[in-house]
């Protein structure tokens, strides 16, 4: 059990402070939803969220943002379990203090994220200050991890188009990209299960076609399967006997 669905992307080409998705793929209770975003950063700070909402009164968490002082910033979101079914053409909405002129959005479900220990757990980034630019962005790294079984969800933002290419062991999610007359920004989600406490690092994880200045960020989130209740002993020696 891992991802469930693309819930929806989306794009912001006009000075905005609020960067709203369409849902394009209906949610289940009990899914948690993680979005990517990357935002154009002539303000150079890692923009502040007033809030985040969506159609059915679910609630939502800014975890990490990532690109102070460079010209692209990211940051991941994440829901609570939903606790009201998402349906097709709901919107997930994010708004921020000051406008930004191009946003890049991307949300996903997934069902085996645990409220406990509290995601996420470990976090890290990569601000790129300097504006360095690379034919491999760096996305950041995390500490040692509290317990071993996790996702950890990453995006990195840069201009575009670059012609990305996630490398594994990171797997690829849909990359959004801005289609305006210039300053267009990407962002490319990815993530990974891990089975240790070793930091996570994400060296290596994008390749740029041309090279390009970036911001990224990465979160984790211990996980699991939780199984249903068990109601016959029967059903009980059956599971047992499965270990």
């Amino acid at each position: 059990m891992s991802l469930v669905a693309t819930v929806g992307t989306g794009t912001v080409i006009a000075n905005n402070a609020t960067g709203a998705t369409t849902v394009s793929t209906a949610v289940g209770v009990g899914k948690t939803l993680l979005g990517a975003i990357a935002w154009e950063n002539a303000a150079t700070v890692v923009p502040t969220v007033n809030s985040i909402s969506d159609s059915r009164g679910n609630s939502y968490t800014f975890d990490i943002g990532a690109g102070t002082d460079s010209t692209v910033a990211v940051g991941i979101f994440r829901s609570a379990p939903l606790t009201t079914a998402l349906q097709i053409s709901d919107t997930i909405s994010i708004v921020l203090s000051a406008t930004r002129s191009r946003w890049c959005m991307a949300w996903f479900a997934f069902d085996d994220i645990l409220t406990q220990p509290a995601p996420p757990d470990q976090t890290g980034k990569e601000d790129n200050p300097s504006n360095f630019f690379n034919l491999s962005p760096y996305g950041g790294a995390t500490p040692s991890l509290t317990v071993p079984y996790q996702l950890v969800f990453a995006v990195e933002g840069f201009p575009a188009p670059r012609g990305p290419t996630v490398n594994a062991p990171w797997t690829g999610l849909t990359l959004v990209e801005t289609a305006a007359g210039s300053a267009n920004r990407a962002c490319q989600p990815f993530y990974q299960y891990v089975n240790s406490v070793n930091p996570v690092d994400t060296t290596g994880a994008v390749s740029l076609s041309t090279n390009g200045t970036y911001a990224g960020a990465l979160a984790t989130y211990p996980a699991g399967v939780l199984f249903p209740k068990v109601n016959t002993v029967k059903q009980a020696v059956k599971r047992a006997s499965f270990y």
